[in-house]
């Protein structure tokens, strides 16, 4: 494992063993911690082995280490597993990340990717960086679990906010390079943010080619789920003829239902100067309709 994560274990270990242990426990895991760090490997197993089998989890997750790299002891995938799993029960993170990561590539147990997402997640919800990013992209590929865009984006944008920079970078390219074809799939699992966010993509040319038809849908999708923002922005682009044709009563009628917001109620107003009494009239049966509809759902 990286020297960082084995820093931070070796603080925490030191709040559990002064804390809850006998002082000989807790000076042959600073022992064979010593001799970890100074590479002597062998002198680090004699220690950690009798207290893995006592069942502390850090000694176990240094088990999994020395196996898993062949560090001490003859390389191992399968008492590797053993070891970290046994951490992983005991919740130790990085545990439940390394166990994660040996399913899904199948060393020391059956290639299994659900139970990789299983102990991916258990690590993610723990804060674990990196568990977070691969649960993330296990959600955007559909691995072990049903593709999902929109807890993909929730996992790796948490993943994205941690201290690591690698990680960092990593689940940010992702997102950028995906947030169109993420949104659109999100859109259309019905996310009236995310239609609403769409219609903008199409309206204004972001990644993709301006399309004002095409953000006209997408903003009717999103007021029709009651997005006053788009139901404001549909009844401008009514009002001006852009991606739809011009019709003032459709209009008014989108206004009207926006009227709450400052914008609603200033657009309703201003455009009603250019109506006849009887389009109003039209407009506002509209409303009143849609309003009757919406409520019934």
């Amino acid at each position: 494992m990286k020297s960082k994560p084995l820093t931070f274990l070796y603080g925490f270990t030191l709040l559990i063993f002064y804390s809850g242990f006998s002082v000989v426990f807790a000076d042959d895991f600073q022992n064979g911690l010593d001799a970890y760090l100074e590479k002597d490997y062998e002198t680090a197993y004699k220690l950690f082995a009798p207290l893995a089998e006592q069942g502390n989890a850090i000694s176990q997750f240094h088990m999994g280490n020395m196996y898993f790299n062949g560090q001490g002891v003859p390389h191992d995938y399968k008492k590797a597993a053993k070891w970290y799993r046994l951490a992983a029960e005991q919740e130790d993170a990085i545990s439940q990340f390394n166990i994660g990561e040996m399913y899904s590539k199948g060393q020391g147990v059956p290639h299994d990717y659900k139970k990789a997402v299983k102990w991916y997640r258990l690590a993610a919800e723990q804060g674990l960086a990196q568990g977070q990013f691969n649960l993330g992209e296990m959600y955007f590929k559909g691995t072990g679990v049903p593709q999902n865009h929109k807890e993909a984006v929730k996992w790796l944008l948490k993943s994205a906010e941690q201290k690591s920079l690698t990680i960092a970078f990593k689940s940010q390219r992702l997102i950028r390079t995906n947030y169109h074809q993420w949104h659109k799939k999100i859109a259309e699992q019905g996310d009236s943010y995310a239609q609403r966010f769409l219609g903008a993509s199409y309206y204004l040319g972001l990644g993709i080619t301006q399309d004002y038809a095409e953000a006209a849908k997408w903003y009717k999708k999103a007021a029709e789920q009651e997005d006053r923002v788009a139901q404001n922005i549909l009844g401008a682009m009514y009002e001006k003829g852009k991606g739809v044709s011009k019709n003032f009563v459709e209009a008014y009628k989108w206004f009207s239902l926006s009227e709450e917001t400052v914008d609603g109620h200033m657009y309703k107003k201003k455009i009603g100067k250019r109506m006849t009494s009887a389009q109003i009239a039209k407009a506002q049966q509209l409303a009143l309709e849609w309003t009757e509809k919406s409520q019934k759902k």
